[in-house]
């Protein structure tokens, strides 16, 4: 069952993660460690398994500025020592370096879902599975054919994924235990390519899932951080909701303060 909590949290708590990721982890006030020396987090796929373990993979894609593109096929385990928190390296690695996909936890699984190569887009779906003190790597599946991933988020065991297929929005569901992608209803607004986040949150009636911010396919400045849908995973339905700001590029934390929910 998902927990009953305000809105205004989720988006906040996927804030304060995306930028202690991006930046350092501060166990404390006193405390305060580089998450791995060096190491590039941008593009990185992030899940929690059981809600305990956070398990970081992959990441880095710049290209911005001329700059080379990379591609990181590191997995470590978030793991706390008597200073702080470290990164400590899998034992394992990604079957090549990925980036920019999305993810989402499935039991004692990480799913990495598409994302970007040294060859290009990537339509892999990549499992990483957590046994006691092991973990083990392996290409569960594909994506369907034309999709990429932009957000993704898990309920009841399965996961949802929205994305852009052919320049529209597109939802499927993946049942992890087949690997059966499954077409739902799309998001009705105009293209949100990426940038956006996905996230599980009863609404006080029944179980929904929001598609919070995200930008178009030439990064449009009214999407970003801003647009709100919910959607019911019972009925195969959107519904709009108040913007999180008034949709003039305002940046995700300036806008956070001004949430309606």
């Amino acid at each position: 069952m998902i927990p009953k909590r305000p809105l205004l949290s989720i988006l906040l708590t996927f804030l304060s993660i995306s930028f202690a990721f991006a930046t350092t982890v501060r166990p404390s006030a006193s405390q305060s460690v580089l998450l791995s020396e060096g190491r590039d987090l941008a593009g990185s796929y992030v899940g929690a398994i059981d809600n305990a373990t956070a398990v970081i993979a992959g990441g880095m894609c710049h290209g911005a500025d001329g700059q080379e593109n990379g591609f990181s096929s590191d997995i470590c385990i978030l793991a706390a020592t008597a200073s702080g928190y470290e990164c400590v390296p899998a034992g394992v690695v990604l079957p090549e370096g990925m980036c920019g996909g999305c993810s989402a936890v499935s039991g004692k699984s990480l799913y990495c879902i598409g994302g970007f190569s040294s060859d290009g887009y990537n339509p892999c779906v990549i499992r990483i599975s957590l046994n006691g003190q092991n973990c083990s790597v392996e290409q569960a599946g594909v994506l369907p054919e034309g999709f990429r991933a932009g957000a993704a988020t898990s309920w009841k065991g399965n996961i949802y994924v929205h994305g852009n297929a052919g320049g529209k929005n597109a939802l499927y569901r993946l049942e992890p235990l087949s690997m059966q992608w499954t077409a739902l209803a799309p998001c009705p607004e105009r293209l949100i390519e990426g940038g956006c986040t996905f996230a599980p949150q009863h609404n006080g009636r029944e179980a929904a899932l929001y598609l919070i911010g995200g930008h178009g396919d030439e990064g449009d400045a009214n999407l970003d951080a801003s647009n709100v849908w919910e959607y019911l995973p019972m009925h195969d339905t959107w519904v709009k909701k108040a913007a999180i700001c008034d949709g003039n590029g305002s940046g995700a934390f300036e806008c956070a303060a001004s949430f309606p929910y």
